[in-house]
């Protein structure tokens, strides 16, 4: 489900509770800024999946429709820009550059070139995180077990938005959800990153998978 953080981690959820069964392990790793309310109840790329799917009426509680209009035209005119100037980065999302193992690979021959990104603005919401633990709750007594594990986050990025992060760490605790592993644990240096404070290269990548594997199996 790691497609776009525009979907939200609502309707991630949503789309992946019905195929889980007892004795199922759910990993979830949310960007921080899936605790705000914006995010985590979806963008406009929500929009557009809805569209797509014609869940018309998803469509309908679902959408911004005061936000959804100036962003679907600020993206189009993204796209015109850099169609004509050819100034798109090295590499450009695409369907069908996932392995086997649903990883995207598209931009493992690229060179990190990460622009540094501004700090986080959202605030996040008590009422997200009781909602995430209400769904959590919801799957444990189905007999699934869930690891709510930090997102990898850029070194630079974290010292500006570390207090924020450990305000969401804190209340995680306190509805008694807590992310198995410290945030600090998943923090890698510039070098590791390819395009965004989130988006690892390669090599970051390999080191991140090897550090999950390591607090699932401590479990």
């Amino acid at each position: 489900m790691g497609i776009s953080a525009g979907i939200g981690l609502k309707y991630m959820l949503k789309e992946v509770i019905p195929h889980l069964k007892t004795k199922d392990i759910l990993v979830i790793i949310p960007e921080y800024e899936q605790f705000s309310p914006k995010c985590y109840y979806g963008e406009e790329t929500l929009s557009e999946l809805l569209q797509i799917k014609k869940e018309w009426k998803e469509l309908v509680f679902q959408t911004d429709w005061v936000a959804f209009p100036s962003s679907l035209i600020s993206r189009v005119i993204t796209d015109i820009i850099y169609h004509f100037t050819n100034k798109a980065t090295p590499e450009r999302y695409s369907r069908i550059k996932f392995n086997e193992y649903g990883d995207y690979i598209g931009h493992w021959q690229f060179k990190h070139h990460l622009i540094s990104a501004p700090p986080i603005t959202s605030s996040f919401s008590p009422k997200v995180i009781e909602d995430i633990k209400g769904i959590i709750l919801q799957l444990e007594h189905k007999g699934v077990k869930i690891y709510l594990i930090p997102p990898c986050y850029h070194a630079d990025n974290y010292s500006l938005d570390s207090q924020r992060i450990l305000s969401i760490q804190k209340e995680l605790q306190k509805q008694g959800i807590p992310f198995l592993s410290n945030p600090e644990r998943y923090v890698f240096n510039d070098s590791l990153f390819y395009d965004t404070q989130y988006h690892l290269t390669k090599e970051g990548g390999l080191i991140r998978t090897q550090r999950l594997i390591e607090d699932l199996k401590r479990k």
